[in-house]
């Protein structure tokens, strides 16, 4: 079963892989070789009934895909046909474009950006807002509901030492949207630079507890600085993101199902009172019940 909660069908990983792979060879229009990162996740899992055990050669293709495939099926399910037409359709198809492991993109990962900042914009639109490009220079989505606007940049930052220029980058791009928003920083490979998953069986109670301990650690440690490194009163909080893959146990044990749990944890750069306050508090509002995992 997949693991994204409430309304959406929950389906087996080789289920999930056969509805991705089907809606890329329905969309031709896009353009991408059957040999792209996503197509490949998709006939492995399909083809291996969704368990590859650590000696398979395919193994660490095996590994992206319990979080790649959940991710792809969040934005098909919810962004549907709007993949296919801007401003959605450029950032999809470059998504697929990087090697199959972020570690086999020395020079860096931009399709794992596009597919953090589509994965945004499903979580957006899944909210009830409508999701469009913000213009040149500025943040990457502007976010709009009869209750307000506000901006959205994403970063993806590899290494802890990065993170001050990438938020700093993050807060120029809202102040240049012109409107206040918010950054939504992942924080995953900085974090586990191997992309590792869990050494062993761990239910969503035990992760919850653990993720809770370890956000706690990062914000005991890091927030008076991001604080300091956005130093923008246009930004009204930082969403930062991570994750972990769990891969199946052994054949027989019983397990809650293998694949993604998405962690994340809000940051607020606000004073509790004031206007500018209630203005991001309604967004969060908003995002809290269609973030997956939360």
């Amino acid at each position: 079963m997949g693991l994204f909660p409430n309304e959406l069908e929950r389906l087996t990983q080789r289920a999930m892989a056969e509805k991705v792979m089907g809606w890329l060879q329905a969309h031709p229009v896009l353009g991408v070789s059957s040999e792209n990162r996503l197509s490949r996740q998709c006939r492995l899992v399909v083809e291996s009934h969704g368990r590859v055990d650590e000696s398979h050669p395919n193994w660490r293709l095996f590994v992206q895909s319990l979080k790649d495939l959940q991710e792809y099926w969040f934005m098909i399910e919810i962004l549907g046909e709007e993949l296919v037409r801007s401003p959605f359709v450029e950032r999809f198809t470059r998504s697929l474009l990087d090697a199959t492991h972020p570690h086999d993109s020395k020079a860096g990962t931009p399709g794992r950006d596009a597919q953090f900042e589509l994965f945004l914009a499903a979580i957006a639109a899944r909210a009830g807002l409508v999701v469009d490009q913000s213009g040149d220079g500025g943040a990457d989505w502007m976010l709009t509901s009869p209750i307000g606007r506000w901006s959205l940049e994403a970063k993806r930052i590899k290494s802890l030492k990065k993170m001050r220029a990438h938020l700093s980058k993050a807060a120029t791009q809202i102040m240049e949207s012109r409107i206040g928003g918010v950054i939504a920083m992942d924080i995953s490979l900085a974090c586990n630079p191997d992309c590792k998953p869990l050494p062993g069986v761990f239910t969503l109670a035990q992760i919850a507890k653990a993720d809770e301990a370890r956000m706690n650690s990062f914000i005991e440690q890091y927030g008076e600085s991001i604080m300091e490194w956005v130093g923008s009163a246009n930004v009204g909080f930082v969403l930062l993101h991570d994750f972990v893959i769990r891969t199946p146990p052994p054949v027989g044990a019983p397990h809650e199902p293998a694949g993604l749990v998405e962690l994340w944890r809000k940051v607020d750069l606000v004073g509790v009172e004031g206007q500018s306050r209630c203005h991001y508090d309604d967004l969060w509002h908003l995002i809290e019940v269609a973030v997956p995992n939360l």
